[in-house]
Parts: structure tokens; C-alpha cells; sequence
């Protein structure tokens, strides 16, 4: 009875630690996975950045044409508002 008991313990304590050997394999390739995906996005984001960055710089008349219109279009609410 001992012998069984000890033999399935062992085994438990074997399954038991290959268990964790997985989990730990699992994490560490989710978190490079994260990290890949990380890096990924942070690329796209600056790419992004620089390509918006160019544009106005190639196209400043559409910045203060937005500009402009978003002034106009606060000036005539107020004014709405204030006359209320």
C-alpha cells in the first residue's frame, strides 16, 4: 500500500511539474508574442506620425483651412449662445 501510495504521489509530483513546465513555456511565448505585436504597433504608430507629420508639412493651407473653419464654427455658437 505504501509502495502505490509513493508511486502515485511520485507520479502526481511528475504531471504536477510538467504542468508547470508548459505553463511557463506558454507564458514566455505569449509574452514575446506580445512584445512582437508591441513593437509592430509602435512602428505603425511613428510611421503614421511621420507620414501625417510630411503631409502637413507639405500641405500647411489645409491646417489653417481647418483651422479657420473650426474658429467660425465656435464664433457662431457662441454667439448663438450668448444671444440665448
Amino acid at each position: 500500500m505504501s509502495d502505490t501510495k509513493e508511486s502515485i504521489e511520485k507520479e502526481l509530483k511528475d504531471r504536477l511539474s510538467k504542468e508547470r513546465e508548459n505553463l511557463e513555456s506558454v507564458y514566455k511565448e505569449t509574452l514575446k508574442k506580445l512584445e512582437q505585436e508591441r513593437d509592430r504597433l509602435s512602428n505603425d504608430l511613428h510611421r503614421e506620425y511621420e507620414n501625417a507629420k510630411k503631409y502637413v508639412s507639405d500641405h500647411p493651407e489645409v491646417g489653417v483651412g481647418g483651422a479657420f473653419a473650426g474658429g467660425l464654427l465656435i464664433g457662431i455658437i457662441l454667439t448663438k449662445i450668448l444671444k440665448s
